[in-house]
């Protein structure tokens, strides 16, 4: 929280318990140091499933871009252009 990479917030109800939440900065950092690892799994996924059915390559392609959205923004929407 000092870093300004995550705020803290009480949670409705709860007297122990805080909810942590990515700054924008925070994500950002995320985002830089997951960077590899993003481009590694792109990797391997094109690797492993170089072979098999094309359509259902795309729906699980977009499937992880749908997934990494939701990890690095908090949003879902399913546009099916996350390739």
């Amino acid at each position: 929280e000092k870093g300004g990479f995550v705020v803290q917030s009480p949670i409705p109800g709860e007297r122990r318990e805080l909810s942590v939440t990515l700054t924008e900065a925070g994500r950002d950092y995320a985002n830089e140091v997951l960077k590899p690892v993003y481009e590694a799994e792109e990797r391997l996924f094109r690797l492993y499933f170089k072979d098999k059915d094309p359509e259902f390559v795309q729906e699980l392609f977009r499937f992880s871009g749908v997934m990494h959205r939701y990890f690095t923004t908090g949003e879902f929407e399913e546009t099916g252009n996350e390739t």
